[in-house]
């Protein structure tokens, strides 16, 4: 029996035109990114800091991916157009919602809330736990546990883990609706750049290097939620990723 998760002779075709795009994407951000912070360190730093271009870059990267996932949570209820998902619709909508919330989350977070914006002041535990003096809880949260192993643990856990066992299911089973693990995977073009952001994240030392991973982080869960709403058309013609 063939062992291929693609099961149209022009799958394979399709499935690399699809993820091209974002592979072509992420090389020339990378590239940019590493040529400023090496041959261009003060324009890096300013576009880095707090309130500047890559903080509101990444909110709106998170924020628009945690819109797109509710709208096709709420479009797919709606209309029923998951049904080709089978018997894994639920863990689908399931899925979906629950990487939209987190994004969500990761938006907010991002600008404090919305505190630098508004102009409020936060409660006052946040001022004296926060060193920011900001509405946020990662800040918070480093009394407990790194902030920075987090995100590490996301950008491995998820970004590569995941996807390897979604692969490892996807070459075992090539009829049906799709296992969770592939469902909740990212595309596999996207594991490189979640692999590298997580090096980033714990290695690099350069200043304000983790502003920039933060930034291509946003991308790609952005890139991935849009990878994840074609799911139920890939289901339907059995174009898997």
């Amino acid at each position: 029996m063939n062992s291929e998760p693609i099961l149209h002779d022009n799958g394979n075709q399709q499935r690399f035109m699809s993820l091209l795009p974002a592979t072509v994407f992420f090389v020339i951000l990378t590239a940019g990114l590493v040529f400023l912070a090496l041959y261009d360190r003060p324009r890096f730093e300013a576009l880095m800091w707090e309130d500047a271009a890559v903080e509101w870059a990444t909110f709106f990267a998170f924020a628009i991916a945690g819109l797109i996932g509710l709208v096709a949570v709420i479009r797919t209820i709606a209309t029923k157009s998951d049904e080709a998902l089978g018997i894994q619709r639920t863990a689908y909508r399931l899925i979906v919602l629950g990487l939209s919330l987190f994004c969500l989350v990761a938006a907010a977070e991002e600008i404090s809330w919305g505190q630098r914006v508004i102009g409020f002041m936060p409660p006052e535990i946040f001022q004296e736990l926060n060193f920011q003096q900001e509405l946020n809880f990662h800040n918070i949260l480093q009394y407990v546990i790194s902030p920075l192993l987090i995100i590490v643990i996301i950008c491995f856990g998820y970004g590569v883990i995941l996807p390897g066992i979604a692969f490892n299911y996807s070459t075992k089973i090539v009829e049906g609706p799709p296992t969770v693990f592939q469902l909740a995977a990212p595309a596999f073009c996207l594991v490189p750049w979640f692999a590298l952001t997580g090096v980033v994240y714990w290695f690099c030392d350069i200043k304000m290097s983790t502003e920039a991973a933060e930034l291509v982080l946003g991308l790609l869960f952005l890139a991935d939620m849009l990878f994840k709403i074609e799911l139920p058309r890939k289901a339907a013609t059995s174009q898997w990723r």
